[in-house]
């Protein structure tokens, strides 16, 4: 699964950017996995992900994170976010303690996760890497809002509600941190990371002066 995989960005600020990625093959183990992803999702809410959701049930922008662990499920893929690398480890090592079996994927910096996974005595089955962005890149937003709107997978933060958000951080009419879920709300799949997001916006409205 690739929607995390383009997060743009360098690697200092991408350094605690980590999503925890389940999902069931249809025709696979899909049927009645229900149970193991509310097991997964009570797992990783002891965790205190800064966003965590999945398509049918919203994310915890949206919702409450308990009522999402209890009714998730049911589209087969679910989401947690966090953002220091020691706490994935303690996540790592409860879900491997917990039998779950579920597909787990881990997204960050490759040389990271791979550490990661060896402290927990795990053996990373395959590992995507994103080679960047080929064609007419001067149609892309600017790097700084490039890395904000990359933190939705599926395209939904709008370069120009980024835009906004950075003058509405500028101009003192909006807490940063309540920009920053404003972007993250638009993100569906619960993989936005609004304390990176956080930094990103301050550091563009910071910028601009």
């Amino acid at each position: 699964m690739t929607h995390t995989l383009h997060r743009a960005g360098s690697p200092p600020d991408l350094a605690g950017d980590f999503v925890i990625l389940a999902m069931a093959a249809k025709g696979v183990n899909r049927d009645d996995s229900t149970p193991k992803f509310q097991q997964l999702a009570e797992t990783l809410l002891a965790f205190n992900p800064v966003n965590m959701g999945d398509l049918r049930n919203g994310t915890s922008l949206t919702t409450d994170p308990k009522k999402i662990a209890k009714v998730c499920g049911q589209s087969g893929i679910f989401h947690a976010v966090f953002t220091d690398a020691a706490t994935v480890a303690r996540a790592l090592q409860a879900i491997k303690d917990s039998g779950i079996g579920l597909s787990i994927v881990v997204s960050g910096l490759c040389g990271e996760v791979a550490r990661l996974a060896g402290e927990v005595g795990l053996a990373p089955h395959t590992t995507n890497q994103s080679f960047g962005v080929w064609g007419d890149t001067a149609r892309l937003p600017p790097p700084s809002v490039l890395a904000v709107t990359t933190m939705c997978g599926h395209g939904l933060v709008a370069r120009n509600l980024v835009l906004q958000m950075i003058e509405d951080v500028r101009a003192g009419r909006r807490p940063v941190a309540e920009a920053a879920v404003e972007l993250g709300r638009q993100c569906v799949c619960g993989v936005f990371n609004t304390k990176r997001a956080e930094a990103l916006l301050s550091r563009a409205a910071e910028a601009g002066r």
